[in-house]
């Protein structure tokens, strides 16, 4: 079976910030935060978008999910097709996640809000 290679990282310097980019991130969404993909569930099943949000917890091993912090419930995006690796100390930064959001289950067959991400950018604010 062959697998992807995962892509690699790149980052981008502006004049306030320094953005790193793993995947590929798309540049036609206007981005929410995790509160709001909750509400347009309700109404569509599957969408694109683009999600911004502080990291409340992320894989140490395989670096290909992480959960972002929303009012009611986390939102938990996975890497889609393991097209990409994330780094595993990403806890308290914020992202800003393009991809898919849809219902599905987790481990208790819960419905979950998840995003199966394209790209995933992390932003670090200059201080």
């Amino acid at each position: 079976m062959c697998r992807k290679k995962p892509q690699s990282t790149q980052a981008v310097q502006t004049e306030n910030s320094r953005i790193t980019v793993f995947g590929q991130p798309s540049k036609d969404t206007i981005s929410h935060k995790p509160e709001r993909i909750f509400e347009k569930l309700m109404l569509q099943q599957d969408f694109h978008t683009a999600v911004i949000g502080k990291v409340k917890n992320c894989s140490k091993d395989t670096g290909n999910w992480l959960t972002l912090e929303a009012d009611s419930a986390d939102l938990l995006v996975v890497v889609k097709d393991n097209a990409f690796v994330l780094p595993t100390n990403l806890e308290g930064k914020h992202v800003l996640v393009h991809g898919n959001a849809s219902v599905g289950y987790g481990k208790n067959g819960e419905l979950i809000a998840k995003i199966n991400a394209l790209g995933v950018q992390l932003v670090k604010l200059r201080e």
